[in-house]
């Protein structure tokens, strides 16, 4: 069974201009706006998209009211839309947490097996995913905790939780290889243990340990890389690797470079370079994660969504592959990292104009020539 989400193309369209319009706060260097429309409007749409397919097909399962699954982007919508006009917080805030209650109220019935690694990752995705918004509403109308926590709870607990979840299962997947499951089992509980630690930290708000838990985070997810590395690569043939299979390792490396970053603005005390941390953990990592994702899922939800009417009418169907244009992102992925550390050189000088001017072109050219043959496809 393949169950189809219409909606999560849609969600993922709203991630994309998510972070289009994020550069408008970028070039002002507004790090509360900034990290607030990244994290809670183009990771958030993204992740919804992506679970809303994601979950019911790990439970072989159709999604019961489909239709109610518009309701929560429309309200996601409207959240996003409310932060662009006017920049307000609190109905921003407000809206999120309505969408992602609609969300979870929807979407948890279907999980009926948790036994399996990457859903017990998802169910802890999840989780967090709801303590973050709280914390946010929390900071926002009582002035509890700050936003750097309910941010960083989303994009540690929620967003890597669910990549490191998912890509436990498509990277062997798409690799035809099978994964050390002794050791990724594992991982789950350590991986927990340290982001809790890293959660505390941000909490009291002790930088001392903070450096300390993101230097720990920093080598548990050297561990991962490992697993991966041990499951896919380690005394293999050379194997074909897909294209979104290289955006998934290379995102990592993003990641890495984004922990180092942080510790060594901690180190030096120099808060004011954080940008380059969003740069290299949002713009790079998150981007190339989720870019990845898209490109592995629109693909054959449209393939399957517009299949059969195409063969009623007697119309050749392209493959799953014909439907992007992968040379391109390929090429796409190759020029990414030398392009990211010249627009984290620009921020480092203060040409937020310049980078942000870069960054603007080199996404929407990426998100043009990537998906327009989805486009061709659906209307032919």
């Amino acid at each position: 069974m393949f169950y189809i989400s219409k909606i999560t193309p849609i969600f993922f369209v709203l991630g994309y201009i998510d972070l289009i319009f994020s550069l408008v706060y970028k070039v002002n260097n507004n790090i509360q706006f900034l990290g607030l429309i990244l994290v809670y409007g183009f990771i958030f749409n993204v992740i919804l998209g992506g679970l809303y397919q994601i979950v019911p097909n790990s439970q072989s399962q159709k999604l019961n009211f489909p239709t109610f699954s518009y309701i929560v982007f429309l309200i996601s919508l409207l959240a996003d839309i409310s932060f662009f006009i006017n920049n307000d917080l609190l109905i921003f805030s407000t809206l999120k947490f309505t969408s992602i209650f609609a969300f979870f109220l929807h979407i948890f019935h279907v999980i009926k097996i948790i036994k399996p690694l990457t859903i017990r990752f998802i169910i802890t995705g999840i989780f967090y995913m709801i303590l973050s918004i709280l914390f946010l509403n929390a900071y926002l109308f009582w002035n509890i905790a700050t936003y750097q926590f309910s941010i960083h709870i989303f994009t540690v607990g929620v967003m890597t939780n669910l990549i490191i979840g998912v890509l436990f299962t498509w990277i062997p997947m798409l690799t035809m290889q099978v994964l050390n499951l002794n050791l990724a089992n594992k991982f789950y509980y350590i991986y927990q243990v340290a982001i809790f630690i890293f959660f505390v930290a941000f909490f009291v708000r002790d930088y001392n340990l903070v450096f300390f838990s993101g230097l720990v985070l920093f080598l548990v997810v050297l561990f991962y890389l490992y697993i991966i590395y041990d499951s896919v690569f380690k005394d293999k043939k050379v194997i074909f690797l897909p294209v979104v299979v290289k955006y998934f390792l290379s995102g990592w490396i993003f990641f890495l470079f984004g922990i180092l970053t942080i510790l060594s603005i901690i180190l030096l005390n120099r808060f004011d370079l954080i940008l380059l941390h969003i740069d290299f953990m949002v713009y790079g990592f998150g981007f190339l994660i989720l870019s990845g994702a898209i490109l592995h899922l629109v693909p054959r939800i449209i393939w399957n969504w517009f299949y059969q009417e195409k063969v009623k009418l007697g119309k050749n169907v392209p493959s799953i592959h014909e439907l992007v244009n992968e040379k391109f992102a390929l090429t796409f992925l190759y020029f990414f990292p030398p392009f990211l550390l010249f627009v984290v050189f620009l921020d480092f000088l203060g040409l937020f104009l310049v980078s942000v001017s870069l960054m603007f072109v080199f996404y929407v050219c990426f998100l043009i020539l990537s998906f327009y043959k989805i486009l061709k496809f659906v209307f032919y």
